[in-house]
């Protein structure tokens, strides 16, 4: 009896663990690493931060995020993410005011990449996703 529920719990740990390097692949891919936040991956995997911290900082999660896709890539489960036409979900969603942050339209002045999509963005942000440098 004591041993099912061990087991139980274990596996329920397995669980909160996969959702929250699920959600933090996702941020990762969508926003960059820079610009993902330990706040924002908690809150995607429906978790608190602590729980996240369990699991790792942002480094030890990357590495956990990169051995799931080699693991997926050995097994041939592994399909590459759709591309993404906008910059960040947050576009799509008015309102929103979770998530990391978009890029300011400072930023293409300052990092001079003519590339980059802070033409059309909201001035809150700090990093500039092209070229992830700070203003």
């Amino acid at each position: 009896m004591v041993s099912e529920h061990v087991q139980s719990r274990s596996g329920k740990r397995r669980q909160t663990e996969d959702r929250i390097i699920g959600a933090a692949a996702e941020l990762f891919l969508e926003y960059g690493f820079k610009a993902t936040t330990i706040r924002a991956v908690a809150k995607t995997a429906g978790v608190s931060v602590g729980r996240v911290m369990s699991v790792g900082d942002k480094d030890v999660i990357l590495v956990r995020c990169f051995d799931r896709w080699i693991g997926q890539l050995q097994n041939g489960r592994y399909t590459p993410p759709a591309r993404r036409t906008s910059l960040s979900r947050r576009e799509t969603n008015a309102g929103a005011t979770t998530g990391p942050p978009r890029p300011s339209s400072a930023c293409s002045v300052i990092c001079s990449n003519s590339s980059c999509p802070s033409s059309n963005s909201s001035p809150n942000t700090r990093i500039c996703p092209a070229t992830m440098r700070r203003r």
